[in-house]
């Protein structure tokens, strides 16, 4: 099989929104159980697509005062970048 996660992609692509969101000021503001139960009921129902999904993610976004990393430079923990 050429498939680079196997039973995976929907948990790395839920994982990404986060990152995603997190980057940029927001985060899904859901307990992981409860985020988990819709998830696996959308999965076993065969009804994980964006038509289930985003109405979902848009009720979670919470935002993150003061935490968007967007456009910041990531701490290099006081080492100094090197020359290019």
């Amino acid at each position: 099989m050429n498939h680079p996660f196997v039973d995976g992609n929907k948990r790395i692509a839920f994982f990404a929104t986060d990152v995603f969101l997190r980057l940029n000021g927001y985060r899904l503001g859901v307990e992981a159980e409860a985020a988990n139960a819709f998830l696996t009921s959308l999965l076993g129902a065969g009804h994980c697509d964006l038509v289930n999904l985003a109405p979902w993610i848009c009720e979670a976004i919470a935002r993150n005062p003061g935490q968007a990393l967007a456009g910041r430079r990531p701490s290099m923990n006081g080492r100094q970048p090197r020359p290019r």
